[in-house]
């Protein structure tokens, strides 16, 4: 007979937290209920249906309708068996949410409790170590358990915000807590926030949301773009007191989003990319509209949960203030400058007069400020109005600085006459006083501690976690460990110190962000600095402002010095020496140049002419001029001088030209390369053909995710770099914007002007010998951040005289030359030696995503061996034998009937190849010492008997501290590669198109290895130390080593660097009586610990690599 009452029980909490092993221990527990219990999880199924396995890419889809028939079937057999207790593990998604509560509801059930494990990293990393999958190496193999964790919980916002405004969700923090004897239904259900009552939680309507912003927008992925530097000197100032680069506004303090108008409603995105359906009062905003401001909450409905400060709010109705337009009625519009954007949105249907709005939106009626809506309970109504900008003269900046505003204000924003940023953009000022300035942190509380706040010493990571000891404040010690603080700078203690959790981020600042900050708030700039280096600039320092639109002393194209047959008859004598290359297009007889040698050419002036130059010999014809070759050095040059800055994209060059009626296209080399293809196709779908004019040549960056470099761009299209006339003469700035814009091109590259030496130190982080100072005041840094350089390729200098210079950022030039380690034999190499991710730690992500890909091929024929040993390495069941193991072994292969065609299978993969037969058997005689070890484990096959045991056999190609490894370096031996052509990889497209065709076969002696590993990396100040040193210790130090972790390496070179040191410091300072060496203690490694830690960490914590 049925149980009376049912109960659905929803475990949450990511991979590895323990919902498994919680839900089997439940259905014995006695606290849980009086009733049998029934567990489900969707893993365990899928796992043993094997449709999920540690080396192949599972399909997601297959995967999602496999345990949603899995689900119904539960709940089918649930209902009608005797079980009183459901536990589910198998809600990973807001989707798999929402199908659980519709089964539920299908048989007139009721979930009871959603549990989520809140487990930090400590423990999550305890779990992952006993349990030791390959899927978790696979992940700790480029990442971090910190980085997982995140990521989950980014991922799952969604879900938890729908369990906790249900009054459902309860946080468990402590699993083993269960069981002492705390009952399940003993753990406090969580108070849902009074914002969640507005916010949307459909998981459709959230994928729709999103792609329709994406589709507007014209992007893959959207971020919000940040102001990352602050003024902070008199040169900041100077530097932004300029109309022809900046404009300003006040920074308003208040919630920042994106207001989205569709077809199907109107949406506020907050950066946290939670979603809140709204209505605009007075709405005439056109349909496919993106907006970026700031929203201000009114006291009634958005709350203080959202942000503290504002809940004191006399606002009955929230309020929007634009100061930003991506995008108007489907017209993409952040690819334009910042004065494009404004003056789009001065003609949108936005009220200006933000007094009268703020003053409407205070007294608006409470019961009709909310409209009801059939997708959320309530649905918030906004006033918008545009808060204005200014040009950032120093009198308009005095004037923001004295003028009172409605609302509450944090400082000045100086924003860049360019595109807008994805991200943080280190061009973007802001200026704020000491008291304002601010610092987003996540924090973690641990009591009985004797300091109450955290010192910058005490921790390595800025933005993983500030711990605060001791703390009594109940209000910071009532909310989740995981949740970003808002911190303000003691300067009496030198510590930050938190106020309040931000609800609207999910993301803390960088380390980067927050040592910036540091540095700024110990000597703050403060209003009476910032005011009289505005009365200076204005006085003094800006005697001549530069105009928008610099004025280029423009020579011409330098094709325009010779004549034809002149430069025709020079170009193919370099042709026949070698040094340019032709390329003759057969249907139009058209002929590209392009230079294979500059520098040490004969003729270095025709060389570097040589870069895309298109001739037409029959009617002698220049038909495009393309950019003459430029470099980075540019000596003797007026650091004074006005000169343009415009972003270096990394993409390929691209050459547009009409000729005889039709637009062509060329790269470098050539018209039939694949991005020259692909470019003439993108121009023939997206431009106005009728636009590009005879004799002028289009300059662009071609840009598409399958010719991706190294900066992976989050949309395609060709953005515009310059405009040659028929005379050779490139189209000012504003004109080559007005021609992109009315042709079609995807954007023009955003572009800055200011004095040579401004742009080196603003742009390229590069400092020059004429800085400008102020006597007698203090010498403040700059508050510039460092250049976004994982942005960009770098910038490209425009002079007056037409010439250019290139700044190409360092770690561009490193990850570059990083990329020619994404070989399948080096990352075999790598993967043998364990040293993947302090290689490719900081690689980017495409780069990352091919090396998965490389590992589960080699995981894949890893496994494969694995299972042919495993058979040779049993006991004998038979006299028979397939193959000829005795000669090894002295075994016999069981031919049992059930296993004849097996054995048949794993003797064709040992002699499908000539040799392999012979190097198997010297793989088992390299095992045949370990054959009486590894009896202990013949009956590993099951599984869930033997997985996590600490006497396991290591049957992965991951090193494993705590297992034995004797099969592991064996076998990939067996298994290693002698070419890039590995078996089971197939290069991806983007990788096809870019690096795949460097690719040579590579020595399989290992001191050739890593002779060619250190080759490429040298010069590389991000690689570890061990790999600068000379390539035969480092086969000796691996070998000595048995290619253990990293912690044993690091006790090595501690107790050498302190010999070494000794011996120095008897032999140079005899007379210096020194205190005696006291050895340097490392603490014990926790298993997995080389795999979160770095070389930097080393050093910065340890001081293990210092100089001797």
């Amino acid at each position: 007979m049925a149980y009376l009452r049912k109960d659905i029980i929803v475990l949450l909490g990511p991979s590895g937290c323990g919902k498994t092993t919680f839900g089997q221990m439940s259905l014995t527990c006695p606290y849980l209920s009086t009733a049998s219990s029934t567990f489900l999880s969707t893993g365990d199924k899928l796992r043993e249906e094997n449709l999920i396995r540690a080396w192949w890419e599972p399909n997601m889809a297959d995967i999602k309708d496999f345990c949603h028939d899995v689900i119904s079937k539960t709940f089918t057999d649930f209902q009608t068996s005797d079980s009183g207790v459901l536990i589910l593990d198998c809600v990973k998604d807001l989707e798999d949410a929402e199908f659980v509560a519709a089964q539920a509801n299908k048989y007139g059930l009721k979930i009871t409790r959603a549990l989520l494990f809140d487990i930090d990293e400590k423990r999550l990393k305890q779990h992952w170590q006993e349990r030791a999958e390959n899927t978790d190496m696979l992940r700790m193999m480029l990442g971090s358990v910190h980085e997982y964790l995140y990521q989950w919980k980014k991922k799952s916002n969604d879900l938890i915000n729908y369990y906790t405004n249900l009054k459902l969700l309860s946080k468990i923090t402590d699993p083993s807590s269960y069981w002492w004897g705390i009952s399940l239904y003993d753990y406090p259900i969580c108070s849902p926030p009074n914002n969640l009552q507005f916010m949307l939680l459909d998981s459709s309507h959230i994928k729709n949301v999103f792609a329709s912003l994406h589709s507007v927008l014209n992007v893959s992925q959207f971020q919000f773009s940040l102001p990352a530097s602050f003024v902070h000197s008199y040169r900041d100032v100077k530097w932004v007191a300029n109309p022809a680069r900046y404009y300003v506004t006040i920074k308003a303090d208040g919630v920042r989003c994106l207001l989205l108008k569709v077809s199907n409603g109107t949406y506020l995105i907050t950066r946290k990319n939670e979603i809140y359906p709204c209505h605009i009062a007075d709405d005439q905003l056109p349909e496919n509209t993106v907006l970026d401001g700031e929203l201000l909450p009114s006291s009634s409905n958005f709350m203080s949960e959202i942000h503290p400060k504002m809940s004191t709010s006399q606002l009955q109705t929230s309020v929007f203030l634009v100061f930003d337009v991506l995008a108007v009625s489907g017209e993409v519009l952040w690819k334009w400058p910042f004065s494009v954007r404004l003056e789009s949105l001065g003609k949108l249907p936005i009220r200006k007069d933000i007094v009268a709005v703020m003053n409407q939106a205070s007294t608006d009626d409470q019961s009709q400020a909310n409209h009801k809506s059939s997708l959320v309970k309530e649905m918030l109504t906004v006033h918008c109005a545009i808060k204005g900008h200014r040009e950032s003269t120093p009198e308009d900046i005095l004037t923001c600085l004295n003028t009172e505003f409605p609302y509450s204000c944090d400082g000045l924003v100086f924003t860049p006459d360019k595109a807008y940023v994805f991200g943080p953009d280190p061009l973007t000022f802001k200026w704020q006083s000491e008291d304002d300035i601010h610092c987003d942190i996540r924090l973690s509380f641990t009591e009985n501690e004797p300091d109450p706040w955290l010192d910058e010493s005490d921790v390595f990571d800025w933005s993983r976690c500030y711990t605060i000891t001791g703390c009594c404040n109940p209000f910071l010690m009532s909310h989740d460990e995981s949740e970003v603080f808002e911190c303000h700078w003691n300067s009496t203690r030198s510590c930050w110190e938190p106020l309040f959790a931000r609800y609207d981020k999910a993301v803390p600042n960088s380390d980067e962000t927050i040592a910036h900050l540091m540095k700024i708030c110990q000597q703050p700039f403060t209003k009476d600095y910032f005011l009289c280096s505005l009365i200076q600039v204005r006085n003094f320092g800006k005697q001549e402002v530069e105009s928008k639109s610099s004025e280029h002393a423009d020579c011409g194209h330098p094709t325009r010095s010779f004549s034809f047959d002149e430069l025709f008859s020079n170009l193919n004598e370099l042709v026949q020496l070698g040094e340019v290359e032709k390329t003759v297009d057969v249907s139009t007889s058209l002929e590209i140049f392009s230079c294979r040698v500059s520098d040490s050419s004969s003729n270095p002036m025709m060389a570097r002419l040589s870069r895309g130059l298109v001739l037409h010999p029959p009617s002698k014809t220049v038909v495009s001029r393309p950019f003459v070759r430029f470099y980075e050095d540019v000596p003797n040059r007026d650091l004074d001088e006005v000169v343009e800055a415009t972003i270096k994209y990394d993409g390929s060059l691209g050459i547009a030209f009409l000729w005889n009626g039709e637009v062509m296209v060329t790269t470098k080399r050539r018209m039939d390369s694949e991005q020259a293809i692909w470019a003439k196709q993108w121009i023939k779908d997206h431009c106005n053909l009728t636009e590009f004019q005879t004799g002028y040549t289009y300059l662009f960056e071609i840009i598409s995710q399958s010719n991706t470099v190294v900066v992976n761009y989050p949309f395609e299209g060709l953005v515009l770099l310059a405009i040659t006339d028929e005379h050779g003469h490139e189209l000012p700035y504003e004109d080559a914007v007005h021609c992109a814009r009315t042709i079609g091109f995807f954007m023009v590259a955003p572009r800055i002007t200011g004095s040579y030496s401004e742009v080196l130190w603003y742009c390229g982080g590069i400092k020059s010998s004429q800085e400008t100072t102020t006597p007698n005041w203090p010498a403040f840094i700059s508050g510039a951040m460092p250049a976004n350089e994982k942005r960009q390729e770098g910038w490209v200098i425009r002079f007056n005289d037409g010439s250019r210079q290139k700044i190409v950022y360092r770690w561009w030039k490193s990850t570059s030359q990083l990329s020619q380690l994404v070989h399948p034999q080096v990352i075999w190499l790598l993967l043998k030696h364990d040293k993947i991710k302090e290689v490719f730690g900081n690689a980017p992500h495409h780069f990352q995503v091919e090396i998965r890909r490389m590992v589960l091929a080699i995981g894949r024929k890893f496994e494969e061996t694995v299972r042919v040993v495993e058979t040779c390495l049993q006991e004998p069941s038979s006299s028979n034998s397939l193959c000829d193991f005795d000669k090894c072994w002295g075994i016999k292969v069981d031919t049992n009937v059930d296993n004849l065609q097996r054995n048949e299978e794993l003797k064709l993969s040992i002699q499908d190849s000539e040799g392999n037969y012979g190097r198997f058997c010297q793989l088992l005689n390299e095992l045949k010492p370990y054959r009486h070890a590894r009896s202990q484990f013949k009956n590993r096959r099951s599984l869930k008997v033997t997985v996590g045991r600490p006497d396991d056999v290591n049957l992965s190609p991951f090193y494993h501290h705590s297992k034995p490894n004797f099969l592991r370096l064996p076998i990939l031996n067996y298994i290693c590669p002698t070419s890039p052509a590995l078996e089971g990889y197939e290069p991806g497209d983007n990788f096809k198109q870019t690096w795949c065709k460097g690719w040579k076969p590579i020595s399989t002696i290992s001191i050739d290895q890593w002779q060619f590993v250190q080759t490429i990396l040298q010069g590389n100040n991000s690689v570890p130390v061990f790999l600068q040193l000379p390539v035969e210790v480092i086969v000796m130090i691996l070998t000595f080593l048995d290619h253990a972790s990293l912690t044993a390496l690091a006790k090595v070179c501690v107790y050498l660097r302190q010999i070494v040191k000794s011996c120095k410091t008897s032999h140079l300072f005899k007379n210096v009586r020194k205190p005696p060496l006291t050895p340097y203690c490392i603490d014990n490694e926790e298993p997995w610990e080389r795999s979160c830690w770095t070389y930097d960490e080393w050093e910065t914590n340890h001081d293990i690599y210092g100089s001797w």
